[in-house]
């Protein structure tokens, strides 16, 4: 056991209470870690912008050294570098976020820049890398689509994956027109070009086929006219859309 010079304390006397020192017989500080991390935090609170100034001028006098150290660990710890920002960043987001936005409101010009050039010199990995993530990321990707283009034509675009996915839920994962099991696609009831939202009152799951045949059709004419119109579908779809009187309630019309 050894007593804290400074707490009095009586610890054991290993390595884990105590910082290793040379001069010392024990090998061991004679103060425990507790006292020197407390009194290390006070002194550098009192001496913030002195120890802050020498420490900017030993980097500047020592600048390629420290930039060739870190070039040679980033290289030997690349996994463990990765992985500990994908730690902190998925346990940060919207301090991550923030500090993104911050420092791309004063950098805009230089990122865009950079990444027109970057894009110049890699076209072809560029374009691999964007169909690959297309692919494996389609729901979030068409969310993204959809909105864009309500957005250009000033119109509400607040469905979220979990209403898409209440939406396919409630028609059985099945298209809404014809109760096919194939794919579905978001299909906007209203179309976008007479002020259809993309919103969960009006976009319900379709097949493809229906979707591309219905394109921008009233939905009220274009669907009676198919072979595998269901007037107990097309009440759940009115249904489940809120309309009331035989009326669409969209915010916009």
């Amino acid at each position: 056991m050894k007593k804290c010079t400074k707490c009095g304390e009586e610890l054991p006397l290993t390595s884990e209470y105590f910082s290793l020192c040379k001069i010392k017989k024990s090998g061991l500080s004679g103060d425990c870690k507790g006292c020197r991390a407390k009194y290390s935090k006070i002194y550098w609170q009192e001496n913030k912008e002195l120890l802050c100034s020498k420490k900017k001028i030993y980097w500047q006098e020592n600048k390629e050294d420290f930039a060739r150290k870190q070039k040679i660990y980033r290289q030997e710890n690349k996994e463990k570098i990765a992985e500990y920002h994908k730690q902190y960043n998925q346990v940060n987001k919207e301090i991550v976020h923030e500090r993104y936005l911050i420092y791309y409101s004063r950098n805009k010009e230089n990122i865009c820049s950079r990444g027109k050039v970057y894009r110049e010199k890699n076209k072809e990995s560029v374009i691999k890398r964007n169909r690959a993530y297309r692919q494996k990321n389609k729901g979030m990707y068409l969310t993204h689509t959809h909105k864009r283009m309500a957005r250009k034509r000033n119109l509400l675009s607040t469905l979220t994956t979990s209403q898409w996915e209440s939406a396919k839920l409630h028609f059985g994962n099945t298209c809404s027109y014809c109760g096919s099991e194939k794919a579905l696609t978001r299909d906007h009831h209203t179309p976008l070009n007479k002020g259809g939202e993309y919103t969960k009152d009006n976009i319900i799951p379709s097949c493809q086929a229906c979707n591309s045949g219905k394109r921008d059709n009233d939905p009220s004419i274009w669907y009676p006219s198919q072979p595998f119109y269901s007037p107990e579908r097309e009440q759940k779809i009115l249904s489940y859309l809120g309309y009331k009187n035989g009326i669409q309630q969209l915010s916009l019309l």
